[in-house]
């Protein structure tokens, strides 16, 4: 007896039982069925505001340089480098000097009334947008405003690398008050006291006051060499009805310098020629750097009172 085996029959048969399975599966398992949606009450949170009283940033908004009134920075046609009175006490800088360097190309600034801006070296100032002489202690100036180049014509007469402004502290309508001590190398001492506030408020308007004053000393490598400085300043600001406002203000500095500080000699090595062209600079006398030429009790005191009407 034969039998014949058919590959392709075999396949078909399989394929129909294992579907027949899957089948009878599909029917004996439950389908899911969806729940219905539970409702839950929204958790509703308390309101709350955020606000700060103030900002304490270095970046000023507003600048008075060029236009002598308050105006956006954002909105002028150049460029106006500020740097604000926050930042020259966290940085305690309490003496405008040559060693104000934290602006580019601005150096040499001395309370005479000189700098050096871009290169060019200036002999005049400004002060509030008017011109004056040096004389300028630091607790009482809100900023320094600067700007470089042929833009600082805007102001008239100015020098080739720009022209700087100082804005004086102007008083504040909110009452506040301010004491500081400060110590450090060189036997450095600084105490400085800031008041303002409103004076009165009535039907002609209403007046603010400001008043600063510091004490600062600090002595210096060279022997007997120290700087005293002195700086008072008191200003009464009236702002009338019709928005117009009148401003008295009046500053007394006073800087006295102790055996200042002069070059270190230089030594050279001088030849027999009938000109000095064939010198050479050898090196410098740093040990009597330490010495003044003028002698120990020699001073160089640079003062002013000034009082101001706006």
């Amino acid at each position: 007896m034969f039998y014949r085996f058919d590959s392709s029959r075999a396949s078909t048969i399989t394929a129909l039982l294992a579907a027949s399975v899957l089948a009878s599966q599909a029917q004996t398992v439950p389908v899911p069925t969806a729940k219905p949606a539970v409702e839950e009450e929204a958790l509703v949170l308390s309101a709350f505001t955020v606000q700060a009283e103030g900002d304490r940033g270095y970046a000023a908004s507003e600048t008075l340089t060029g236009s002598r009134v308050a105006t956006k920075i954002v909105d002028l046609p150049y460029t106006v480098n500020v740097m604000t009175s926050e930042f020259l006490a966290d940085f305690a800088i309490f003496e405008l000097d040559d060693t104000l360097t934290q602006i580019g190309s601005f150096t040499g600034l001395n309370s005479g009334g000189g700098f050096t801006l871009r290169g060019f070296a200036s002999t005049s100032q400004l002060r509030d947008g008017f011109f004056r002489l040096g004389r300028f202690g630091a607790s009482n100036v809100d900023r320094i405003e600067i700007i470089k180049g042929s833009n600082a014509a805007i102001y008239g007469r100015t020098s080739p690398g720009g022209m700087m402004n100082m804005i004086s502290k102007a008083p504040k309508a909110k009452e506040g008050y301010s004491l500081s001590l400060n110590v450090g190398d060189y036997n450095t001492r600084r105490g400085s006291i800031e008041a303002t506030g409103p004076v009165y408020r009535g039907d002609a308007g209403k007046t603010s006051y400001i008043f600063t004053g510091t004490q600062y000393s600090r002595d210096f490598v060279q022997a007997n060499g120290a700087s005293r400085n002195t700086e008072l300043y008191l200003a009464l600001k009236h702002e009338f009805r019709d928005s117009s406002s009148l401003m008295l203000s009046a500053e007394y500095f006073l800087q006295v310098r102790h055996a200042p500080a002069a070059a270190v000699p230089i030594i050279t090595d001088l030849k027999t020629t009938a000109s000095n062209l064939d010198d050479e600079v050898v090196g410098y006398a740093k040990s009597l750097g330490r010495y003044d030429p003028y002698g120990p009790h020699s001073e160089f005191n640079k003062g002013s009172d000034i009082l101001t009407c706006t």
